[in-house]
């Protein structure tokens, strides 16, 4: 497999700005590229005319931005004229997941399932800005200027709506059917192109696939490329990706059989149960939660309860942190975030502090690493991230009616891997 994506996230204000969309750079968006599909030229100068209503938007001309945008919105409106299954899809598993059609905004009386709407727009055009460039990886989706955005870009589409042709490279999912060996390859081939380089995944891809490119170590030109391909493979098959967080094989399924693959579940023996969890259960009556201010204070608990080497000062590099949350699971064994303690409003939690986590909370459904997937979804269960809010925005309803999709969408593989 060779790589061809177009990833970025950049942290500067790199003025690109270019006049016009290259067609290479439109047609490598495209489904069965480098074969040329006769509507290619049609939607290609459709992106440019996106793109000149979006050049006006001066704060987001950094990078390639609206470049970028543009194509995704495009590709969108291919989808949904071709009725190529891809959105179709994301807006059938939020509703089963959420019970709404599109994440933050409430769709009106006239939305038409699988056409072009505005609420969609809006959604993608926040996305593709949050996901794809650091300066605003933050912003609400309700922020005044990708309202604007949309609107502009929604009566161009619009206009065209009726009389535009059905691209017909974007309905190759039709054809294809998962357990057909005949379609084996066609199938992987789809995989791989919804992982790379698909209008709805490649956003929510972004900072993964910047981590794997700077993980790729010096050498020649050939062996980096031999590298990058190896891991773009394994990732393909590892990794999650998407709005919704999927992995590859999990979104051939719900595009062609509109359903997820079923999940194996293996029992639990009570013989596997983790040592630690017997443990701490014991020792705090049944209570698998607990918080520390200090490092002190959790080092004598891996001492006194977990039985760890007295005199001793375990996992010293948390010493100069503080507010831990340490959480054991049946078979995981512990969990242990720092800096989180006052973020969490468990009432068994002494270091709650609601103003803190006013500031800070949200980080915890944004920042990869910053808290394990298995303590974040507990809180979010319980409810225990009341007062969490975009920055820039008081709308706590907005991210508490989004949670877990705003986990999934941010975090990708560190809230979905196990």
């Amino acid at each position: 497999m060779s790589v061809r994506f177009n990833h970025t996230l950049p942290t500067d204000k790199v003025l690109y700005d270019m006049d016009q969309i290259s067609e290479q750079r439109f047609c490598i968006s495209q489904p069965g590229y480098p074969d040329i599909d006769p509507t290619m030229g049609y939607y290609h100068s459709l992106t440019n005319r996106v793109y000149d209503r979006l050049r006006p938007f001066k704060d987001f001309r950094i990078g390639r931005l609206l470049e970028g945008m543009a194509i995704c919105i495009v590709n969108y409106y291919q989808d949904v004229i071709a009725d190529g299954g891809i959105w179709h899809a994301f807006i059938d598993e939020c509703r089963k997941m959420y019970g709404f059609t599109v994440p933050f905004f409430s769709v009106s009386d006239d939305y038409l399932d699988y056409e072009l709407n505005p609420e969609d727009v809006r959604f993608l055009i926040w996305y593709y800005v949050s996901m794809t460039y650091s300066e605003y990886r933050d912003i609400s989706p309700d922020d005044a200027r990708l309202m604007r955005m949309s609107d502009t870009v929604c009566e161009l589409l619009e206009q065209r709506y009726e009389d535009a042709p059905i691209p017909e490279n974007w309905t190759f999912l039709h054809e294809l059917e998962i357990n057909d060996l005949d379609d084996r390859q066609a199938v992987l081939d789809a995989a791989n192109w919804l992982f790379l380089l698909c209008y709805l995944t490649v956003p929510a891809n972004t900072l993964s696939m910047h981590n794997l490119l700077e993980s790729v170590e010096a050498g020649d030109e050939e062996q980096r490329m031999n590298e990058l391909n190896e891991k773009i493979g394994e990732a393909i098959k590892t990794e999650p990706t998407g709005p919704l967080a999927l992995y590859a094989r999990e979104w051939i399924h719900l595009i062609i059989d509109h359903k997820l693959p079923r999940e194996r579940r293996v029992a639990e023996a009570d013989d596997d149960i983790h040592p630690y969890f017997a443990k701490v259960s014991e020792a705090f009556g049944g209570r698998t939660l607990l918080y520390f201010k200090t490092y002190d204070e959790l080092n004598s608990f891996f001492i006194g309860v977990l039985g760890w080497t007295e005199g001793e000062r375990h996992l010293d590099a948390l010493a100069e942190s503080g507010y831990f949350a340490v959480m054991v699971d049946r078979t995981k064994g512990m969990l242990l975030s720092r800096d989180v303690a006052r973020c969490i409003a468990d009432p068994e939690n002494p270091y709650f502090d609601k103003d803190y986590a006013y500031d800070h909370a949200f980080a915890l459904l944004t920042e990869r690493g910053r808290c394990p997937a298995d303590l974040l979804q507990r809180v979010l269960s319980e409810g225990w991230l009341p007062a969490t809010h975009f920055p820039g925005s008081d709308d706590t309803a907005l991210v508490k009616d989004n949670a877990d999709f705003i986990a999934r969408c941010y975090l990708q593989l560190y809230y979905r891997g196990d």
